[in-house]
Parts: C-alpha cells; structure tokens; sequence
C-alpha cells in the first residue's frame, strides 16, 4: 500500500511539474497566428532594410552586404506575431535616408 501511495505521489508531482513546464513554454513562445506581411515596389523610394520583428521577415545578410535589398516583398500563413516593424528606405533619386520603428499591439491592422 506504501509503495502505491509513493507511486501516485509521484505521478501528481510529476504531472504537476509537466504542466508548469508547458504553460511557461506557453508563456515565453512568441504566438503564431495566421497573417501576411508584404510591401511592394515603389519608384520614388528605395528600401534599404527591414525587419518584420525579431522572428519574421528580412533581409538576408548577404543583400545587406551587397545593398540589393528586395523592393517587394510578401509573406503570408501561420507565423509568429511580431513585436514591431522596422524599416530604412531612402528618397530617390538623391533624398535624404529615413528610419522608422513602430512597435506593434496584438490584434491591430497596421497600413502604411
């Protein structure tokens, strides 16, 4: 009886430890939801970096070296929600470089 008792104990402590790991998994995983990012080509401006927070789209390092960053872009499906979106672009032909980061509320359409 003293051995179920202990094996049942254990079961419940472990049990209890297994979902305190899940919900703190829960809690620090960026959430994915269904969404889409994209900007396209605009002939008075160029881009010069972006980042669609720290888990979504960007630029690849060797466009950034290079300076051929994409001027469209779109993604679309179940990826993470991002915290906020950072662009760099640039006034063509010879217009002063911009930079703007706007942090992002979950939930909210964000139009630019």
């Amino acid at each position: 009886m003293k051995n179920m008792k202990t094996k049942s104990l254990f079961g419940s402590r472990l049990l209890v430890l297994v979902l305190t790991g899940l919900l703190a998994a829960c809690t620090t995983t960026p959430a994915k939801v269904t969404h889409e990012f994209s900007f396209d080509f605009n002939p008075r401006i160029e881009v010069l970096d972006y980042h669609y927070g720290s888990h979504g789209d960007h630029p690849e390092a060797w466009q950034l070296a290079t300076g051929h960053i994409s001027q469209g872009t779109g993604i679309y499906g179940r990826i993470f929600v991002p915290e906020y979106l950072q662009v760099k672009w640039k006034i063509l032909p010879n217009g002063p470089v911009h930079e703007d980061r706007v942090e992002l509320a979950p939930g909210h359409i964000l139009t630019i």
